[in-house]
């Protein structure tokens, strides 16, 4: 049986414009070759968010290059982009079949490059030679070096009239600046503009216009890139496309004749768009509307796949999912809405749920036997090097798509899509799906490990019945286990003893059902800080233990600042007539078997009623509980354009006093206090609700977004966007 002409493409990114119109003709050209291709790529990679990255970069790991007759690569056109070093060490040592680059030239590859000079040469022509313009201004842009400099190269080479030559540098302040400057007679005014890109062309076009210049007629502007922003610019942009489907198609004829042992011809490429776009700024009276119009079908075709996933209600039908059985079940029944996927497989780990050795998971790498859910009943086993499932394999020329499966840095393994006969038509609900399967699975996931966790724990814990916590009884043996698992890996044991302050005083005052609705929203908040090592017990009233492992001391403070973030946002959502807080005694220890664990718990409850102690005896000072009531009033009404001066006229105290006793009596600034308080209300906002970040800028009391954001990044380390997103992932 003849074998079947197999091609990897390999693709830093799959989903933007880039990347779908040099798809495009290794689509057109693979058909015309009868060749299958498995493209293997990431979903969305993003380098700041390492444990996220880590989980999508592992795909590469499992290219079959012993499979494939050859490999095509296209690499992020960024020259910072995160993972092109990683990719070219994995082709570098593994790859050992002929590999051809499209874009951007890596290594020793050969490279079919998307910039030709014939399309810079296209567009000079068309603006010295068909429209006959005598002096010619060129923009380039320093963001871009390699582009901008062929862009100016080829057009000094061959230009036929008088060039000047000016720097943009990538902004669209600065290219505004320069039409300025030719408005007002500061720089004289070329008759015709070139730009090495479309965005600029567009700024100095809208600049143009707003000083009241008449375009083409005063001066004509063309650009570079072909954008779907030059397309629906009013007026149409003139610009050249680059050549991104006859560089993806030239790519594939030119990799199929080496591993054939053909010689290469040309003339053999699927021809596809690539020329210059007339538009009404460079002096042509017809649009030609080819480009908007087939970027407008792909619109259209992405909009109608977006709608059948949106009501399709992928993720909520997910989590709704008991067990992997349901799960797959249920992805049988939604792959309709993928569009132009044909057949899908959920090809996991054998070991995807299970912690391995000393409490850690699979984060590289995939297990040597696979299983694939693709129909009901016991999953099918299959061997990782053969990468696709049986139920897919099979000698007709075939489109693969393969996306990485994994939930932050947790390894689960891969979707494999299979595409229709328009291949050509995927989009970004492909990538929105398979996040969907991702979160789902680590719904699946944390419940097995809940059940595990349970059954376990069955018969040698007791449940406080009032707040569901574990009791005192199970203390000892919980303890001991920790101990046990501890002394083995070197980790830490975390003790912490808390105690709800001004109980009392809540039940004497507002009675004791307000004081059980309390302990229970505690015991709620701290189950809900409490990660999968630690665990919360309910001693008496409301008194709290908390034990788990961690990896350094300072794990430890973090925990307990979340828990000071976590309280402060109660009160600042429920706006209770009292303040909630905790004493809290902390302390992390290294185990071993000679540890008596009964006076480590005594030493750090001692050390919760010593603080408990501190703050009763700080709260019979002057001016404290006036201060505790302000520091409330700033966590109820973030929106408040709170300052010093009304908070010291508040409680009548002098600026410098008010500031030195605030701090004393709460451990911060009142400052910080009230930029915490706005934060806590920004992140709980950006968590729960879909408003726009000016609007929570204006709700968090911001003159403008700018200061929002700049504020937000300091003290995040991350955008609001950024954080919304990782929120939304899990």
């Amino acid at each position: 049986m003849k074998k079947k002409f197999q091609l990897i493409v390999v693709t830093e990114q799959l989903f933007d414009d880039y990347t779908w119109g040099v798809l495009h003709g290794v689509f057109a050209q693979a058909r015309h070759e009868n060749a299958s291709l498995m493209i293997v790529a990431p979903n969305n990679p993003d380098p700041e968010y390492r444990e996220h990255f880590v989980g999508e970069s592992n795909i590469y790991r499992m290219i079959p290059f012993e499979q494939a007759d050859g490999v095509l690569y296209i690499p992020s056109q960024r020259e910072d982009a995160p993972l092109t070093e990683m990719i070219g060490e994995i082709l570098s040592r593994q790859c050992k079949v002929p590999c051809i680059t499209v874009g951007r030239q890596t290594g020793s590859y050969d490279c079919v490059r998307t910039d030709a000079d014939e399309q810079i040469l296209t567009l000079l022509r068309h603006m010295t030679d068909y429209h006959g313009y005598d002096s010619l201004g060129v923009v380039t842009d320093s963001e871009h070096p390699t582009e901008s400099e062929r862009f100016a190269r080829v057009i000094a080479q061959n230009a036929g009239c008088p060039v000047t030559f000016y720097d943009g540098r990538g902004s669209d302040e600065t290219v505004r600046r320069l039409g300025e400057q030719m408005l007002s007679g500061e720089i004289p005014m070329p008759r015709a503009m070139l730009f090495s890109h479309d965005a600029m062309a567009i700024a100095f076009c809208e600049c143009m216009a707003a000083g009241g210049l008449q375009i083409p007629q005063d001066v004509a502007i063309a650009g570079f890139g072909d954008s779907l922003e030059a397309a629906y610019h009013i007026p149409k942009i003139a610009t050249v496309s680059l050549p991104l489907h006859q560089a993806g198609a030239e790519a594939v004829a030119r990799l199929s004749a080496r591993c054939r042992g053909f010689e290469y011809e040309p003339c053999d490429i699927a021809k596809g768009s690539g020329s210059m776009e007339c538009g009404t700024t460079c002096g042509c009276s017809e649009l030609d509307m080819a480009f908007p119009m087939m970027v407008f079908r792909r619109k259209k075709a992405q909009e109608q796949c977006m709608k059948a996933f949106e009501n399709g209600n992928v993720m909520v039908s997910l989590e709704c999912a008991e067990n992997l059985m349901q799960f797959v079940q249920c992805l049988q029944e939604k792959t309709s809405v993928l569009g132009g996927v044909v057949q899908y497989a959920l090809c996991l780990c054998k070991d995807w749920d299970e912690m391995e050795q000393q409490n850690t998971y699979r984060t590289e790498g995939y297990s040597e036997m696979m299983q694939v859910n693709d129909s009901p009943g016991i999953p099918t086993v299959f061997p990782l090097a053969k990468v696709l499932p049986p139920s897919m394999q099979t000698d007709a020329p075939t489109v693969d798509v393969i996306l990485p499966l994994h939930f932050n840095d947790r390894c689960y393994g891969y979707s494999v899509m299979r595409m229709g006969e328009e291949p050509e038509y995927y989009n970004r609900v492909m990538a929105l799906w398979n996040e969907c399967v991702c979160n789902g699975l680590e719904f699946i996931r944390v419940r097995n490990h809940l059940m595990r966790v349970s059954s376990k724990l069955a018969f040698s814990a007791v449940r406080d019945p009032f707040t569901g916590l574990f009791d005192q009884q199970a203390i000892p043996g919980m303890i001991m286990r920790y101990g046990n698992q501890l002394a083995v890996s070197g980790r830490y044991l975390m003790l912490a003893a808390l105690d709800l302050d001004y109980l009392t005083y809540i039940n004497n005052q507002y009675g004791y059902g307000e004081g059980d609705k309390l302990i229970l929203n505690m015991a709620k908040l701290l189950s809900s800080i409490c990660g999968m090592e630690q665990t919360c017990f309910r001693l008496e009233g409301g008194r709290f233990l908390v034990m788990g492992a961690v990896d350094t001391p300072q794990e430890c403070e973090e925990w307990q600042r979340s828990l000071d973030i976590q309280v402060r946002e109660y009160n600042q959502i429920n706006g209770l007539p009292y303040a909630v807080s905790f004493s809290v005694g902390l302390d992390c220890f290294r185990c071993d078997d000679n540890m008596d664990f009964n006076s480590l718990i005594g030493a750090v409850i001692t050390r919760c009623d010593h603080k408990r102690e501190e703050r009763r005896q700080m709260s019979a000072l002057p001016h404290y509980m006036e201060l505790l009531m302000l520091r409330k009033m700033i966590y109820a009404e973030p929106h408040h354009r709170w300052n010093i001066d009304e908070m010291c006229s508040r409680v009548y105290l002098s600026r410098t006093y008010f500031q030195t006793i605030y701090h004393k009596f709460f451990g911060i600034s009142c400052k910080q206090d009230v930029t915490d308080s706005k934060m806590i209300c920004a992140k709980r906002l950006l968590r729960t609700t879909n408003a726009s970040i000016a609007e929570i800028a204006e709700q968090c009391a911001y003159d403008n977004v700018t200061s929002f954001l700049r504020r937000f990044k300091q003290c995040t380390g991350s955008s609001p966007d950024q954080f919304r997103r990782m929120m939304q992932m899990g």
